[in-house]
């Protein structure tokens, strides 16, 4: 009788050692399976790290020892990373990443300091720094992304209908293409137009960091006041291109941070018949073997071959 008792011990000690050890391994398990599948959507705004139209990507770990790269997608001038876990490094990377899935540490351009992740905020760098890119988080509820309309009003300069607008000597003038925050404005250019902005107390001027792109339709514009433009980099202040002979919707938003964001779309057709804007032209020179148009009695005339 004693030993069937020890017996029937031993064997219930046996059953609930299995028992805790599979509950061991079924906590364990969860835990990592979570830890694993990410626990955050974050967005970054690279701000001043935009130049060059590099590729993100996000190297994100946690405490458990899980870790990956996440590819940014980008969206608008942001980018969002989705399943990112506990911590997370910003890495930029040269543009012809753009078809990976990892980064490359040998490789990057730049990269932030090691972050504590913030679920559902925006990381927006604000400065190239001395080692590492510099930058701060901000939550929805602390930031949103643009201002309500405001009745600001703004100026669209630069090389516009082939002259300068509002910049070189004219740069305490009103231009043609005053635009209010929160405003869309219709215009056709002749020929290509390259805008930066400027206030109406002309007191401020906004310009891209970097050239954006021949074919960039928004674009973020700095206060040269308050934003630190690279002064090794002659390009850095710079402007948005917009298609001529075109007609195009032109909007301008005025953020949170002081930035200033322009966008367009072609809401015409291109005008192929008159790229140029109408302006009439002559053959001169010495055709069919005489003078057209030149020398002292007919340098002032038309010739028979216009255009």
């Amino acid at each position: 009788m004693k030993t069937s008792l020890k017996k029937l011990t031993s064997v219930l000690l046996a059953v609930l050692m299995l028992i805790s050890v599979f509950s061991v391994i079924s906590v364990s398990a969860a835990d990592i399976s979570t830890t694993a599948t990410g626990v955050s959507t974050v967005t970054l705004r690279p701000g001043v790290a935009a130049k060059d139209n590099p590729v993100w990507f996000a190297w994100t770990w946690d405490d458990n020892g899980a870790e990956k790269w996440v590819y940014g997608q980008k969206s608008g001038n942001d980018y969002t990373f989705t399943g990112v876990l506990k911590k997370i490094t910003f890495v930029r990377m040269p543009n012809d990443y753009s078809s990976k899935t990892e980064g490359d540490w040998e490789k990057k351009w730049n990269q932030t300091e090691d972050l504590e992740t913030v679920n559902g905020g925006t990381y927006e760098i604000t400065g190239w720094g001395t080692d590492k890119l510099e930058g701060k988080w901000s939550t929805p509820s602390s930031s949103e992304t643009t201002k309500p309309a405001a009745d600001k009003q703004y100026y669209l300069v630069g090389t516009i209908n082939g002259v300068d607008f509002g910049i070189g000597n004219d740069y305490d003038k009103p231009t043609d293409y005053p635009i209010k925050a929160g405003e869309t404005i219709t215009a056709k250019f002749e020929g290509d137009a390259y805008i930066n902005i400027k206030n109406i107390a002309n007191d401020e001027w906004f310009f891209t960091d970097g050239f954006p792109g021949m074919d960039a339709k928004s674009a973020t514009f700095y206060n040269e006041k308050k934003h630190s433009f690279d002064p090794n980099d002659k390009e850095a202040k710079n402007k948005i291109h917009i298609p001529g002979n075109v007609e195009v919707k032109i909007t301008l938003i005025e953020n949170n941070d002081d930035t200033l964001t322009l966008s367009y779309e072609i809401s015409g057709q291109p005008d192929t018949t008159n790229p140029v804007g109408g302006k009439t032209y002559y053959l001169v020179g010495t055709i069919n073997e005489v003078d057209f148009g030149m020398g002292s009695d007919d340098w002032d005339k038309p010739t028979p071959y216009e255009f």
